[in-house]
């Protein structure tokens, strides 16, 4: 929490809403990604572009709200470790980068952990998504 002034600012949060490609009624506090136009989903491979945390239950072709930037909950893929940065891995999962990690296409950064998890559970994440590209060797710099 900080104070300025008068007013106080605690779990900052920009969201905004997307119609889902389908059913997230289950993938609350789940990174998602742009499908098509104003479109989001949760990759069932390991995806390289999350821009955001979900943060309600949409059925298919209702609206989601995502966590574009701020404090929030994410569901673990592995283990997290507060400082981490993390990325979007198969079904939406929270997985944290690893020094010398290679992607070819490079690697959207979703955000930094802010608390410890099991893989499975939830952390505090500071979402705040930015692409990093791959050198020539596919190697992610630049990242630990």
């Amino acid at each position: 929490s900080e104070h300025v002034g008068d007013t106080m600012y605690k779990n900052l949060q920009l969201l905004d809403t997307f119609v889902t490609a389908t059913d997230l009624s289950s993938k609350n506090s789940f990174i998602v990604e742009v499908v098509s136009a104003f479109t989001i989903a949760c990759a069932a491979n390991q995806r390289l572009e999350g821009i955001g945390v979900l943060q309600n239950f949409p059925r298919s072709g209702e609206h989601g709200t995502v966590c574009l930037f701020g404090q929030t909950k994410i569901h673990a893929g592995d283990t997290i470790i507060a400082g981490d940065h993390f990325y979007q891995a198969s079904g939406g999962y929270a997985v944290a980068v690893s020094s010398g990690m290679t992607a070819a296409a490079g690697l959207t950064i979703v955000g930094r952990a802010l608390t410890a998890a099991a893989s499975g559970y939830l952390f505090t994440g500071w979402v705040n998504p930015f692409r990093i590209p791959a050198n020539s060797a596919g190697l992610i710099g630049g990242i630990q």
